[in-house]
This record gives structure tokens, C-alpha cells and sequence, in this order.
């Protein structure tokens, strides 16, 4: 083993040597940042990282590998390009440099950060960037900072949204007053980004309860999903529980009903498949994926012609009874207090990575997870995807799917 490290260290050097000055590839790059814990290869990196001329591209490639390496051993050498790029005024520049404050939580550089939030000039992009930085560890200043920027109604609702939000999640108490007339003020839209958005945390589930008991909130406008997510904080609230079974009840009611109509459509063995395949191409293959088409993400619909009538229609109607473990939204409480719902991607010892409905993903350091678990058993597919259908585009789509054999 020793002999096979002191190789390793003598290939890295000489390799080292020949690739010094130029921009290192990706693949370069991991090799180097997973060799960081050699004394000798950081000793000799090190003094690279501080060549400022490559700032962008050296923060550039760490924020895009963070699954692939060793982000502890990488970290401390990233603090004089990130403090580089905050003070540059290029906003690409900045926009990188926040992106890797965020992901690694690198510490030092609120008052960077703070200078960008009152920055006229930043865009959207940076201010939104700068407000997910500024939440390691933030000191009074900068939830004064945040607060100034939410009782703005000069800023965009998507930064008054996140700087409520952050203020929320360090339980910094936001004035009622203020915080229902923002929500009051808000279209259908903006109103269920903003439930979704607080729907995440605790904290933000609390804010969510004390708006729905003075009113500023009614209980028609937190959808099902939202209300799961509330309740799965752990949030006690009678009104809340109650509200949720009588929806489940009537979901109940409502499935049993478009089930017992689609299932004569099934059993009749009506359709036509021709018809029925650009149904099924727009609604199935956005996520799934039949031979070499559709995205792919979600479990593969090849061979689905085989299943009986009864699995069919409760994999359609009711995907989360149906669905598999891995494509239910599982929650990682951080520990910094925030938290990160998605659909598990991959686990190893140096994180998870979750990947979102529609395409992206995101990872997670171990070091930075407090707990991870199933929010509820709730699948990727949105229910009722077929139930406003015509009947006879239902009986074509059934059609077609019985030729996936």
C-alpha cells in the first residue's frame, strides 16, 4: 500500500508538471482535488488555486464536480478565488462565486455578500444566489440586510419570497402585519410559490399555520400536496390534520368513482392503438421511457402490456400506490436547519444527490445532513393525469399501451 502511494504521488508531480499552466479538464480536475489528501500533492496544488487569472474556471469546475470529490479537502483552497470572484465586477464572476458559497458554505464572506445584496446594479440572479450564500451562519447584519430587501416592494417577488424565507428558516420572526399584507398581495400563483416555498421547513410551516389562523390565509388555498408537506414537519395542528383526512376521504371517493368507469373501458378492450400512441408519447414518455425513447428517469415502460387491467389502472390513477421506493420524495433535514426534498438519485459516504421532476439535480454533503427520510409515500407521477380525459382518448391510450409487449 505504501509503495502504491508513493507511485501514485510520482505519477501526480510528473503529471502535475504538464498540465500547471493550462485550464485542467474535468476528469483532470477529480483526479487532482481526490489526490488532496497526499500533503505533498496539496502542498504542491495549493499555490494554483491562488492564481487568480483562473479564478472563474477553477470555481466554475468545483461547483460542477461537487458530487465527484472530496468538497472538505477541496474547501480551504477555494477561499482566495471565491473572494476574487465576489469582488469582481463581472456578474458572471459573482454568480459563480455565490454558487460556491452556497455549495461548499464557505464562511468569511458575508460583508461581500451584504455589499452585492445593496447593489443596485446585481441582477436577479446574483441577488437570488447571494440571499441562498448569506444563509451560513448569518449575522445580524445580514438578517437586516434580508429584512430591508422583503419590505421592499421595489424588488421582485421572487427575491422578497427568498429573503422572507431565509429570515423565516433562522427563526428570525417576521411582523405579521407585514407578512400577511405581502401575502395578501399576492396573485394565485405567487401565493402557492409562497406556500410551497414555507411548506419546506418547519419554520415556514409554523409562519403558514399562524397566517391560516388569523386569516390571512384560507384553507381552499394550501393544495394537498402542500398540506402533506405542512403536516410532515411535524407541525400539531388539529384544523390541519382533520382538513387532510377529509381530503383523503374525498380522493378516496372520487378514485373509486373514475375507476370503476375507466375499468369497463379497459376490460371492453376498445381503442385504437395508432390513435393512442401520441397520447401516450405526450403524457408517459416526458418522464418514462419505452426501448431507446422517452426521458428515462422514471421506471421503464417497456413490457407494461403484460400487466392485468387492475395493476394498469392503479399504476395511472393512483401512482403512489404503485410507485417504487426510489421515485417517492424523500426529505434531508441539513444542519444548518434547511431543507432539500427531491427523488433519490444516489448515496455514498460522501453524500446524496437527488434529482427533481422535469430534469436537475442537486448534492448533498454527508457532513452537512442532520436526517434524511420519506416525506410520504408519494410518487414523481401526479395523480389524476387521466381522469378529465374524453373516454375515448382513455380507451386509445389503453390500447396502446397493450401493445408494449
Amino acid at each position: 500500500q505504501a509503495l502504491s502511494q508513493q507511485n501514485h504521488q510520482k505519477y501526480f508531480l510528473a503529471l502535475f508538471d504538464s498540465i500547471n499552466s493550462k485550464p485542467w479538464d474535468t476528469s483532470t480536475f477529480i483526479e487532482i482535488v481526490n489526490s488532496l489528501d497526499n500533503p505533498t500533492i496539496k502542498k504542491t496544488v495549493a499555490p494554483h488555486f491562488k492564481n487568480l487569472w483562473n479564478a472563474r474556471h477553477l470555481v466554475s469546475k468545483s461547483n460542477e464536480v461537487i458530487s465527484l470529490i472530496d468538497s472538505q479537502s477541496l474547501k480551504p483552497l477555494l477561499n482566495p478565488a471565491v473572494g476574487y470572484l465576489l469582488d469582481s465586477a463581472d456578474q458572471a464572476d459573482q454568480e459563480v462565486g455565490l454558487q460556491a458559497v452556497a455549495s461548499y458554505r464557505i464562511s468569511g464572506f458575508q460583508q461581500s455578500i451584504i455589499q452585492l445584496l445593496n447593489d443596485s446594479d446585481s441582477s436577479p440572479t446574483v441577488l437570488t444566489r447571494a440571499i441562498a450564500a448569506l444563509q451560513i451562519k448569518p449575522s445580524e447584519n445580514a438578517l437586516d440586510t434580508l429584512e430591508q430587501i422583503f419590505e421592499k416592494p421595489s424588488y421582485d417577488f421572487e427575491i422578497r419570497l427568498a429573503s422572507l424565507n431565509a429570515l423565516i428558516r433562522s427563526n428570525r420572526d417576521a411582523d405579521r402585519q407585514s407578512l400577511a399584507s405581502f401575502q395578501n398581495s399576492l396573485s394565485d400563483f405567487q401565493r402557492n410559490e409562497f406556500i410551497k416555498t414555507f411548506s419546506a421547513s418547519k419554520p415556514g410551516s409554523l409562519a403558514i399555520v399562524s397566517l391560516l389562523e388569523d386569516g390571512s390565509l384560507s384553507e381552499d388555498q394550501i393544495d394537498t400536496w402542500n398540506l402533506r408537506r405542512i403536516i410532515s414537519n411535524r407541525i400539531d395542528s388539529k384544523r390541519l390534520t382533520d382538513l387532510f383526512e377529509k381530503r383523503e376521504s374525498q380522493k378516496l371517493a372520487q378514485y373509486q368513482q373514475t375507476y370503476d368507469t375507466f375499468i369497463k373501458i379497459a376490460v371492453s378492450g376498445s381503442g385504437d392503438p395508432l390513435l393512442g400512441k401520441p397520447i401516450f408519447n405526450a403524457i408517459c414518455l416526458s418522464c418514462h421511457s419505452v426501448g431507446s425513447e422517452g426521458a428515462g428517469w422514471a421506471p421503464a415502460l417497456d413490457g407494461s402490456g403484460y400487466r392485468d387491467n387492475e395493476a394498469l389502472l392503479t399504476a395511472i390513477l393512483d401512482p403512489s400506490a404503485a410507485s417504487e421506493g426510489a421515485y417517492r420524495i424523500r426529505k434531508i433535514q441539513k444542519t444548518d436547519g434547511s431543507v432539500v426534498e427531491g427523488y433519490l438519485q444516489k448515496e455514498n459516504d460522501r453524500g446524496v444527490t437527488f434529482r427533481f421532476m422535469g430534469g436537475g439535480s442537486v448534492f448533498v454533503p454527508r457532513n452537512e445532513i442532520k436526517g434524511m427520510t420519506q416525506v410520504f409515500p408519494q410518487s414523481a407521477m401526479p395523480d389524476g393525469l387521466i381522469d378529465n380525459m374524453p373516454q375515448d382518448q382513455v380507451a386509445n391510450l389503453l390500447a396502446y399501451i397493450r401493445t408494449l409487449k
